[in-house]
């Protein structure tokens, strides 16, 4: 399925427990990539090949390349995205999605797609967990921000939301 980020909105969370600080971000033009990584070693016998066994884990990249619209928030002074990955600013205080506190800083994104597809295809909700911003480019010029970093996490889970006949979604597997 195609998802067009204009059709999207980003959520940037931190690792609140009850009631996360969030920033609901509407993109203009962009778009989001990942990469999964699945090590494998491939074992010889006598030159052939003879068994694979996985090799070691590896995190999952992420690249992020967008202008954004707007920026919506319950709180008083809503962060910029830079300023959420960087954990400085407006959002110094944000804390750490990670469960483990002693690990650097990250943040969970939510990437919502904003309507259904008119086939009744549902759609897919991509949550990117514990993201940790390696390099920002800054393009000023055309507004747009760039970054690259990796989750701790082998894999991206999407979840599938169907309209129910009220006009809510339900989460399907």
């Amino acid at each position: 399925m195609k998802i067009d980020l204009k059709d999207c909105t980003i959520y940037f969370r931190d690792g609140t427990p009850t009631t996360p600080k969030e920033v609901e971000i509407k993109i203009g033009t962009g778009n989001v990539t990942f990469t999964e990584h699945f090590a494998r070693e491939y074992a010889l016998d006598r030159g052939l090949l003879d068994t694979v066994r996985n090799g070691d884990q590896q995190p999952v990249d992420v690249s992020m390349e967008f202008q954004w619209e707007w920026l919506k928030s319950v709180l008083t002074d809503v962060p910029t995205p830079p300023e959420i990955l960087k954990h400085e600013g407006e959002a110094a205080d944000w804390v750490t999605s990670d469960s483990d506190t002693c690990a650097p800083y990250s943040v969970d994104i939510l990437i919502k797609h904003a309507s259904y597809c008119a086939d009744g295809t549902p759609r897919e909700d991509t949550l990117l967990p514990d993201f940790r911003v390696e390099e920002m480019q800054y393009n000023i010029k055309d507004g747009q921000i760039s970054c690259t970093g990796k989750c701790n996490t082998t894999t991206i889970n999407n979840t599938r939301v169907a309209a129910t006949t009220t006009g809510t979604a339900t989460a399907t597997a």
